[in-house]
This record gives structure tokens, sequence and C-alpha cells, in this order.
């Protein structure tokens, strides 16, 4: 792995950290302004905790943490469409990302289990005696 995917992946983490921080900040004003109507920022900043887990789903891809990925894009994804709905063009991005992403995952699994099964075939078949 790259130093500076590292390191991005790292930001991509203290983003989701202060987004959510911030998402909670928001949740406790939109209580008060609830009754003013002015709620407008609340979804903004689901958006870009939403947007923020969706690069931290990149960089998890980038340094084959798929699992780590796969989840990250889900969480993006269900938070743009609880905020903005399906047909919302980011939400279908990020679906597509989720659902690409479980494809990556799947395979990988696959292809580990195949992986192990050779190698437990092969040290079987050097273990025979001479």
């Amino acid at each position: 792995m790259r130093i500076s995917h590292q390191k991005a992946l790292e930001h991509a983490k203290r983003a989701v950290y202060e987004c959510s921080f911030e998402i909670i900040k928001a949740s406790e004003k939109k209580d008060k302004k609830a009754l003013s109507g002015n709620t407008s920022e609340y979804p903004k900043k689901v958006t870009m905790l939403a947007i923020s887990y969706h690069n931290l789903g990149v960089e998890e891809d980038y340094c084959g943490n798929f699992e780590n990925a796969r989840e990250a894009y889900y969480k993006a994804y269900e938070m743009m469409e609880r905020a903005n709905g399906p047909d919302d063009p980011l939400t279908k991005k990020f679906r597509r990302s989720y659902i690409e992403e479980k494809n990556v995952t799947l395979r990988y699994l696959q292809l580990s289990d195949f992986i192990r099964k050779l190698k437990s075939q092969a040290e079987g078949t050097s273990r025979l005696p001479l």
C-alpha cells in the first residue's frame, strides 16, 4: 500500500468523524429550528457525511480492504437514499458503487477460498512418503 493512500485513508476516516459530529450539532439545532421551519442545514450535512463515507470506501478499496469498502459504500448509499430519495443522481451513483464493491468482495472471497484449497492440496501432496 502506498503511503499517500494510507494518508488519504486516515483523512477519509477523519472526515467521517467530523461530519458525524456536525450532524449531531445540526440535529440539536434542528429541534430548535423546527418551529421556524428552517431545517435545510441538516440534509446538507447528511449529504456531506454520505460523500465522506463514499470517499472512505474509495480509499479502503484501493488499500485492499474490500469488506470495509463495501460497508462504507453501503452507508453512503443508505444515507443519500434516506436524505435525498432514490432518484437523486448522487444516490444512484452511490448505489452503483455499493453494488460494484459487493461483487468485488464476493469475487475476492471466492478467490481467497480457492487459493486456500490449492495450498491445502499442495501441502498434502508434498507430505507423501518417499
